[in-house]
């Protein structure tokens, strides 16, 4: 929690980031898993966050306590 921008992302949706995170550590085909961790980069900070991006990066008003994490991973990810 340390290493994280206060506000930037909401409890639930970090739990489920974590989830997929553990999951997709069990993968033994490096190059499946490096396309997995990429599709959940993207979705850590384009659907579970709460940042903005402009002339800077900044946490923009709590917008989600939920995020449809799984869902949104196996559309990048598929």
């Amino acid at each position: 929690m340390s290493l994280l921008i206060k506000n930037s992302i909401s409890p639930l949706p970090l739990h489920k980031c974590l989830m997929v995170f553990e999951e997709i550590q069990k993968c033994h085909h490096d190059h499946i898993k490096d396309v997995e961790l990429l599709a959940l980069a993207h979705v850590a900070v384009f659907s579970a966050s709460n940042l903005k991006f402009g002339p800077e990066v900044g946490v923009n008003r709590r917008k989600k306590d939920d995020a449809p994490i799984f869902e949104d991973w196996l559309k990048v990810f598929v």
